[in-house]
């Protein structure tokens, strides 16, 4: 089953509870443009605005941390943190490739938009795209230091009491029970908070919160 076969397959589909058994895997009919620990991404075959991105879920998909992040930024499309997504959908996958000895596992297939990487020691990239966050009292310096504010409980509560920005101060809200979780690992270093390009200037963007090993 070629890629673009299944992006026809669920391209009104929402992401499911349970995933969708498939006899064949999933295989891949263009190029990889990025690759994680838990996901692959590739460019999308038709559209050079979007990519497909192929996380490997071990475990219970109900409780996934990432499938929940997935449903919480589908359910607040309105919200600029999160990503655009088109479609998301699980499928049953026997490739034993990605994450060695742990069994049987599902492939959470996403299609959503294209972002950007943000230049390293581009301090005046850095200093926009923070603007993002219209602080007042709380000095961060560049993206680095983010990992650091959303890996601490404290240092999240005082994100969203000293920002102005709504949006902010909810994607704070809604990520703060996957983030609290002592089963999950705050994963938001540099490489996984990437930028939209818009009328107005860039806009962070939250791409990987966490991750369960």
């Amino acid at each position: 089953m070629k890629l673009h076969e299944i992006f026809e397959e669920y391209h009104t589909s929402a992401t499911g509870e349970d995933p969708v058994p498939v006899k064949q895997d999933i295989k891949i009919s263009s190029s990889m443009i990025g690759d994680g620990t838990q996901a692959k991404v590739y460019q999308h075959p038709k559209n050079p605005n979007a990519v497909i991105k192929l996380a490997s879920i071990a475990g219970d998909p109900k409780t996934d941390p990432y499938v929940k992040f997935i449903k919480i930024a589908l359910a607040h499309q309105d919200n600029p943190f999160f990503p655009r997504i088109y479609s998301a959908k699980m499928y049953a996958s026997n490739d034993e490739k990605w994450w060695q000895n742990i069994g049987n596992f599902n492939t959470l297939v996403v299609t959503m938009e294209k972002l950007h990487q943000i230049t390293k020691n581009n301090k005046k990239l850095h200093d926009v795209v923070l603007d993002n966050f219209q602080l007042q009292g709380v000095d961060i310096l560049n993206v680095y230091d983010l990992y650091d504010y959303f890996k601490s409980r404290s240092k999240r509560l005082l994100l969203a009491r000293h920002t102005k920005n709504p949006k902010l101060r909810e994607a704070l809200r809604l990520l703060e029970p996957i983030l609290k979780d002592e089963q999950n690992t705050v994963d938001m270093h540099y490489n996984n908070w990437m930028m939209r390009l818009t009328g107005v200037g860039p806009q962070l963007v939250i791409v990987d919160p966490v991750i369960r090993f």
